[in-house]
């Protein structure tokens, strides 16, 4: 066990740093803003960031509506729902967090993902603050370089996750702790009771964000309960040893204090899953069909996904820094704050492997090991540049210094600077479903994004109330094939394999959605000589709810995209509206004309 006063030795602080560091931590913070607000205001599209995204944004819809605690992520019904379809195998934090955004800024895409890229950009800042302060500001500038370069950062950062929020707090909890430790070294004072509170506070927040955040638990209350063995062990030794054994007892109840707070947030989850979600049957349902064993399939994604991810040098570099840094702690050379990446990387790595076909699903789920590859590859390269710079050729040269050492951080980012030039574009462009744009899952698929016919859903909601019910035409799925679409539609629906003949009780109103291509022309004069009917591209909608000739006919016309809508929403798809297409509109009257004019 690696005692705290070899762990903490003194570095250089923020304020007697250079300004050019100052600089460089608001720059890699900015960039890191910059990736995380891109698209933040684009509409649910096909991917893992429109699924996860959509689902959380109804959820909190549901929430306001329904006055539920855990998230309903896929009901748009009217009569309320109870607690018994609710989602508890995650915990609160960002359920709650987009809960309150969407109660401030409305309902909106942007009120989703804000929440998600606001939590990175701290994520990022506090990677650089803790790394900054226990080890120095190059090496924290470092990390924080290497992990807005993880293309599992690029590419998620602002899909509704709970990533973020866990490595912010988490990473917030391991400096506390430590700097706890540092203060009890002197007993007990105003200082450590501040830092002890910080410490259970931060970790509350990390366990309500996410379950690792109970991996970082574990490891700080071995650490702790070690810690207070060595100095029991001292004081036994020392001269005074009752007096220096009894203060610490204040310290030993602080243990008990931080056990019983981690034990609370754990099992209050199950507690509150109990009281307010109708059991704990869906969380442990869940927990075991993603631990399900996939075979060859997972051994085939452990190839590609993570090489894909993080590219083979910064995996080699982890994997260096991981093995001399271990052989170091055995030997009684480690540091305290090695604690902070030997948690998340095992921590991480266990979440990967146990929960293995979330992990096959998901090509972001190594995210949660994301700070500890950074923290690694930072003080590998450290140490390099270090040993590099002692050659005394370069060591009287100060500009070789530091060309050599550009040189070497240049190198080090290089395979994840070419990574993100080679896949991120495209990863964001389909929402981070990988395997459209590589062969994760075998073949590479075809990607359409479904825009047009989310318009038409969000058109549709626009027309109708919460009191009009939608009978879907089974056809639309054949082109919609995730439920962003209901998510977007938002209103209690009947799948139909056509226009029924008797409406369904359970609401006095509804509407009926389909693909123009299942309508066939004399279906369609049908339909229109006797309700409103609204053609929109490839789809259509009767309203049932009135009698009337009403016939319009849009289409989606592209617009040029300035650079908000391209920041903002999507540099991918230009901004669309729907204009009267008039031509058509007057040849389908004709038809209702002559249809009813052969009728009589």
């Amino acid at each position: 066990m690696p005692s705290m006063e070899a762990a903490h030795r003194a570095e250089p602080s923020l304020r007697k740093s250079s300004r050019g560091y100052v600089v460089a931590a608001m720059g890699i913070v900015a960039l890191q803003a910059l990736i995380a607000f891109h698209q933040v205001a684009a509409m649910m599209t096909r991917g893992h960031n429109g699924w996860n995204s959509a689902a959380y944004q109804l959820a909190a819809r549901n929430t306001l509506r329904w006055k539920l605690l855990f998230p309903l992520q896929y009901y748009t019904g009217t009569s309320d729902p109870g607690s018994s379809v609710v989602y508890t195998h995650h915990p609160l934090g960002m359920h709650l967090h987009n809960v309150a955004a969407m109660w401030l800024f409305g309902d909106h895409e942007s009120s989703i993902r804000i929440v998600a890229a606001t939590h990175a950009v701290l994520a990022i800042a506090a990677l650089i603050f803790v790394v900054w302060k226990l080890w120095n500001p190059p090496t924290g500038l470092l990390a924080g370089a290497f992990y807005v370069l993880l293309p599992i950062v690029v590419i998620y950062t602002n899909m509704a996750n709970h990533v973020s929020g866990y490595v912010f707090y988490t990473l917030l909890c391991f400096y506390s702790y430590l700097r706890y430790q540092q203060a009890a070294r002197d007993g007990w004072s105003a200082q450590t009771r501040r830092w002890l509170l910080a410490t259970l506070v931060a970790f509350v927040m990390a366990g309500i964000w996410d379950w690792p955040a109970n991996y970082a638990a574990l490891a700080i209350a071995a650490h702790w309960a070690g810690v207070m063995v060595v100095r029991a062990f001292r004081a036994r030794r020392g001269p005074k040893s009752s007096a220096s054994a009894s203060r610490l007892w204040p310290q030993w109840a602080c243990w008990v204090a931080f056990c019983i707070t981690v034990l609370s947030v754990f099992f209050g989850h199950f507690a509150l899953a109990h009281h307010f979600g109708g059991g704990v049957d869906e969380l442990l349902r869940t927990a075991g069909e993603r631990q399900g064993t996939i075979g060859r399939d997972f051994g085939d994604h452990l190839q590609l996904v993570p090489p894909l991810m993080f590219t083979v040098p910064v995996l080699v570099g982890t994997a260096a820094w991981f093995v001399v840094t271990l052989v170091l702690t055995c030997i009684g050379k480690g540091a305290a704050k090695n604690l902070i990446p030997f948690v998340f990387l095992i921590g991480g790595s266990i979440h990967y492997v146990v929960f293995k076909s979330s992990a096959v699903v998901h090509s972001f789920w190594a995210w949660h090991a994301c700070p500890g590859v950074a923290i690694a590859c930072a003080a590998l390269v450290a140490w390099v540049v270090r040993g590099a710079t002692q050659w005394p050729a370069i060591r009287e040269r100060n500009m070789t210094h530091r060309a050599l050492a550009g040189i070497i951080v240049g190198v080090s980012l290089l395979p994840l600077i070419v990574r993100n030039i080679e896949i991120s574009p495209g990863a964001r462009h389909v929402g981070g479903a990988m395997w459209f744009i590589t062969n994760v899952r075998g073949p590479i698929q075809t990607y359409h994004s479904g825009l047009p016919g989310l318009r038409f859903a969000e058109q549709v909601r626009e027309w109708t109330d919460r009191g009009t019910g939608v009978l879907v035409d089974r056809s639309i799925e054949t082109t919609i094939p995730e439920p962003r679409w209901y998510t977007t539609l938002d209103r209690e629906k009947r799948k139909v394999r056509r226009l029924p003949d008797a409406l369904p009780d359970s609401l006095p109103r509804w509407v009926y959605v389909s693909l123009k291509s299942r309508i066939n022309r004399e279906q369609r004069a049908a339909y229109a000589s006797k309700h409103p009917y609204y053609e929109c591209g490839d789809f259509v909608m009767v309203d049932l709810r009135r009698e009337a000739v009403d016939i319009r006919v849009y289409r989606l016309e592209t617009q040029p995209a300035d650079f908000r809508y391209a920041y903002l929403v999507s540099p991918y798809e230009g901004p669309y509206r729907w204009v009267r297409d008039s031509r058509v509109e007057a040849k389908l009257r004709r038809e209702v004309k002559d249809r009813d004019e052969f009728r009589k």
